[in-house]
C-alpha cells in the first residue's frame, strides 16, 4: 500500500511542477485542449485524497468519486471507467 500511495503522491507532484516548466502554459492549454491550471489543482487535491484512502479499505465509494473527479479534471478515462 505504501508503494501505491507514494506513486499517487509522485503523480500529484508532477502535476504541480509540469505546467510551471512549460512557457505560456496558460495560453497553450486552450490551444492544445490541455487541462487548465485550476483543473490540475482539482486533480492534485483528489490524488492526495486518493493516496490517503489507500489505507482505508472502508472508503471505496469516496475513492471512486475521487477517481471520477481526477478523470474529469485531466480529461482522461481510466481502465474500468464507465462510458
Amino acid at each position: 500500500m505504501d508503494e501505491a500511495a507514494t506513486e499517487l503522491r509522485r503523480c500529484m507532484a508532477d502535476l504541480s511542477t509540469g505546467p510551471n516548466s512549460i512557457p505560456f502554459y496558460d495560453k497553450l492549454h486552450r490551444i492544445l485542449n490541455l487541462p487548465s491550471k485550476e483543473d490540475l489543482r482539482v486533480a492534485q487535491r483528489n490524488l492526495w485524497g486518493l493516496s490517503n484512502s489507500v489505507y482505508d479499505s472502508g472508503n471505496a465509494g469516496s475513492a471512486a468519486g475521487r477517481r471520477q473527479k481526477i478523470e474529469s479534471a485531466l480529461k482522461v478515462k481510466t481502465w474500468g471507467s464507465e462510458g
